[in-house]
């Protein structure tokens, strides 16, 4: 164990000589873990995954308590993933520097709310909803600003979200043919993606959205049917999952490159059923990748209408975990996503160049908060110019980043960087080594395919 001097924080970290005049530690952004006869590893900073044949030497020398550094010369691999690392080597400089190019990423990212308006009534959703749509001239200031600022963009990104926006599908047809036709004009890349509840999302309209260039879809399950029919239903009450997994076993047989992240809601009543909700899925989508599932808890997002299930809300994602690790993971062998290692960390409302627009033409930050004045960071006008508020702006894009000691030591610092919401002030930190640790054994048991062997 050496004491090293890291900006003003003497930290004690190991550190071997294991080539001529090489000191080497471990990168302070290596998480590992026993996991039956492998050794884990996951870099927060590199974002690699490696799994090593167990050895206690290395084992011992990775937590400190081995000093030996000849067991180095046979993992020189470690070094080359970034598992460990030069003594010279200043990782925090290089975090900051991802982190800075995060968010200052030169993609334009728009991700607009055509409608408020809603087909379903689940009891935890944070929206008011209401029958407006976005009306013609907000839609064509858009297309308008994207005509004279494109350019100055490496590629765009849409993200359609709502309400339900296929409410407004024949908009949504529309304008993501507009920027599929404008981007290949420029030559730019472009995405478009749609968080949907799936109900509209049937074949015909399908082959409508793929045509205009939608490729990445998000729809929502609350877990068996049983489960999921109390909780996103229509309403008039009828349960809605029969027709989604309908829908999207009709899509699945289209061929083409498309992507759906399957997302799971979890509370406390479905969460002892997430065995059962794999064993359906797996029969149904383990053979195709284009379908990816993964599960987050439900949160208490806002509004009044989740106060009615409060005590069903989980504390965070822990015990979703422990379920899946007694859960029969390993026949998901169509790559069961997490994003705890597959997505960087910071929201991107910390971005620069994301924006939100609402049906009314408004500029927000986030799709949560749709109602706080802090949200608002200015609007479009009628020529296509964003008007912005800049003293708000400022407010997301500085202030948000509240560091604190404990979040700079994290070894998952570079997935998350200690940024906080500007408006809720509030950490939620889902990186804590023990779901780190969880979710790397998670990885490993459903597919470790991801894992380098080292």
């Amino acid at each position: 164990m050496v004491e090293k001097l890291n900006w003003g924080t003497v930290i004690s970290v190991p550190q071997l000589k294991y080539e001529r005049g090489i000191i080497m530690k471990v990168s302070r952004y290596t998480l590992f873990e026993k996991y039956g006869d492998k050794i884990l590893l996951f870099n927060s900073l590199t974002g690699k995954l490696a799994f090593v044949d167990w050895e206690k030497d290395l084992y011992n020398w990775l937590n400190g308590s081995n000093s030996n550094y000849e067991i180095l010369k046979d993992y020189s691999e470690l070094k080359t993933y970034g598992f460990i690392v030069e003594d010279c080597y200043e990782e925090n400089i290089i975090a900051n520097l991802k982190k800075h190019d995060y968010i200052y990423e030169n993609t334009l990212k728009l991700e607009i709310i055509p409608t408020l308006f809603c087909n379903f009534d689940c009891p935890y959703c944070y929206e008011h909803h209401n029958s407006d749509f976005m009306n013609k001239n907000i839609q064509n200031a858009l297309k308008k600003f994207i005509s004279k600022n494109l350019l100055n963009y490496s590629a765009i990104q849409i993200f359609w979200f709502g309400g339900e926006p296929l409410l407004a599908k024949d908009f949504i047809v529309d304008f993501s043919t507009y920027v599929k036709q404008i981007s290949q004009k420029y030559s730019k890349k472009y995405m478009i993606s749609i968080v949907t509840n799936g109900y509209l999302l049937s074949r015909d309209i399908f082959d409508e959205l793929y045509a205009a260039g939608v490729r990445c879809y998000q729809i929502t399950f609350d877990g068996s049917q049983i489960y999921h029919d109390k909780k996103r239903f229509l309403k008039n009450g009828s349960g809605s999952y029969e027709t989604i997994l309908n829908n999207l076993l009709d899509i699945r047989s289209k061929k083409g490159f498309y992507h759906f992240n399957l997302r799971c809601n979890i509370t406390k009543e479905n969460c002892e059923d997430i065995s059962n909700f794999l064993i359906t899925m797996n029969s149904k989508f383990a053979d195709d990748s284009r379908f990816k599932l993964y599960f987050r808890p439900v949160g208490d997002w806002g509004g009044d209408s989740v106060k009615k299930i409060k005590n069903q809300l989980l504390d965070g994602n822990y015990d979703i975990y422990k379920a899946l690790l007694k859960s029969n993971c390993e026949s998901l062998n169509y790559g069961l996503q997490y994003l705890w290692v597959s997505k960087f960390g910071i929201c991107e409302s910390n971005q620069r160049n994301y924006y939100v627009i609402n049906p009314y033409g408004e500029l927000l930050k986030c799709t949560k908060h749709l109602d706080n004045p802090n949200n608002k960071i200015g609007y479009i006008d009628e020529s296509g110019n964003l008007v912005l508020y800049e003293e708000i702006l400022a407010y997301w894009l500085c202030n948000s980043i509240k560091e604190k000691s404990d979040c700079l030591n994290c070894k998952s610092y570079a997935n998350c960087y200690g940024v906080q919401c500007p408006i809720s002030d509030h950490i939620n930190c889902e990186y804590s080594e023990q779901s780190a640790k969880q979710f790397l054994i998670l990885q490993y048991q459903c597919n470790n395919k991801n894992f380098i062997k080292i």
